[in-house]
């Protein structure tokens, strides 16, 4: 107790001039708006940004399961728009029985590589839900992929990013039908091939799914022409796509089973 008062004793100036110090700052504040202003918004900065810190923990913590709710709603959305294309159609020929087009089937990215020459998506839908090899998979952005092989609850895709994977395309502009193809040099670019020397290419086309195939419905975003290459001894243009889908920060997809598929792949091969 004694040494509790020697130390109040040793530094009761100290005390005394803090005490006198916070008595003639709540003077201040109370007497002056300038200074109450100060304090406020010195006050409300120190609660913004405690706010944003811990709201940007919160947004950490739940942004998983914010994102596959996202993909949830974008394939209903999807498959709504899908019925309605099919409405559309039966009221325009009442004599038809249509069926939807495609159903989407949303699915989470559990590895994907993007430096490799042959690049493969593992995703966590499988047999399932219905999935099945020769399945279109695409991303907000646009086209991702093929299905390659399935198994009960996963599947692989074979991605653009693979050599092995062929995707038919068409230039918005003119409808000029090509293919699409991958070099193995970039992860944020491909080639558009097989395009006639005369046909116009214009940098900033858009190139889309053809619809020729029973693996993607037409129109879906493949990439953006970023270069066209015409030589004259050659029957065909080099040309650069900037791809639509980011695989670097690709985590859902969709699948796209379209209706009549495996019919229309048997009449092909029937073809060929």
């Amino acid at each position: 107790m004694s040494a509790l008062l020697r130390f109040f004793a040793r530094f009761a100036l100290v005390f005394e001039f803090l005490f006198l110090e916070i008595i003639a700052f709540v003077l201040i504040f109370h007497a002056n708006a300038f200074q109450q202003s100060v304090i406020y918004k010195a006050n409300t900065a120190f609660v913004v940004s405690v706010y944003e810190t811990t709201s940007a923990w919160a947004d950490y913590f739940y942004l998983g399961a914010d994102n596959q709710r996202l993909a949830h709603e974008n394939e209903m959305l999807v498959n709504k728009v899908a019925r309605l294309e099919t409405k559309l159609a039966a009221l325009k020929d009442t004599s038809l029985v249509v069926t939807p087009a495609y159903r989407a089937i949303s699915a989470k990215v559990v590895y994907s590589s993007i430096n490799k020459i042959q690049n493969y998506i593992l995703i966590n839908k499988g047999k399932d839900y219905g999935l099945a090899p020769d399945m279109g998979v695409v991303s907000d952005e646009g086209v991702v992929g093929v299905v390659e092989s399935v198994s009960e609850h996963f599947s692989v895709v074979l991605p653009i990013l693979n050599t092995k994977l062929l995707v038919s395309g068409k230039l918005k502009s003119n409808d000029a039908l090509g293919s699409v193809v991958w070099d193995g040099v970039s992860s944020t670019a491909a080639q558009f091939t097989e395009i006639p020397s005369h046909v116009e290419v214009v940098v900033g086309d858009s190139v889309v799914t053809s619809g020729f195939s029973a693996i993607f419905p037409e129109g879906i975003f493949i990439g953006t022409v970023e270069d066209v290459d015409y030589q004259d001894h050659k029957t065909f243009c080099d040309i650069e796509l900037k791809l639509a889908t980011d695989f670097q920060s690709l985590h859902y997809v969709r699948v796209i089973d379209v209706s009549r598929r495996q019919e229309q792949q048997q009449i092909e091969n029937t073809i060929h």
